[in-house]
């Protein structure tokens, strides 16, 4: 039984204990029913995959031309730069400590079962 409804089954279940009448356990099941199927969205439609990516996209990523703290705007043009950069500059060995820390606490992109370091 798929989880929604075993949800349902368990609130009327708890409803039936309660000694709530009939109708008004029909009622806020319908009520709960109608909330999952317009997919609990403040408008009664829910967001298409496509839409909710966007949104998220939008939220995360600069446009092009945000300004940097290191004097660069955002720019595929700049994209060069960023990798001489990260051919280019070494780390201290208190810069690679902190480097190690903080990639070790983040899951690799790939799996779970390794860090962001060994990436």
């Amino acid at each position: 039984m798929p989880r929604n409804y075993t949800g349902l089954v368990v609130l009327k279940n708890k409803l039936r204990k309660m000694s709530v009448s009939l109708p008004i356990s029909v009622l806020i099941l319908l009520l709960i029913g109608a909330i999952l199927l317009a997919g609990c969205s403040p408008a009664g439609k829910a967001e298409t995959g496509q839409e909710l990516a966007d949104k998220i996209w939008a939220d995360t990523v600069p446009v092009e031309g945000t300004a940097t703290i290191y004097g660069l705007r955002l720019s595929l043009v700049n994209t060069q730069q960023f990798i001489g950069w990260y051919d280019s500059l070494e780390l201290s060995e208190a810069q690679e400590n902190i480097k190690a820390t903080a990639l070790d606490t983040l899951a690799a992109p790939c799996c779970d079962e390794f860090t962001a370091r060994t990436c």
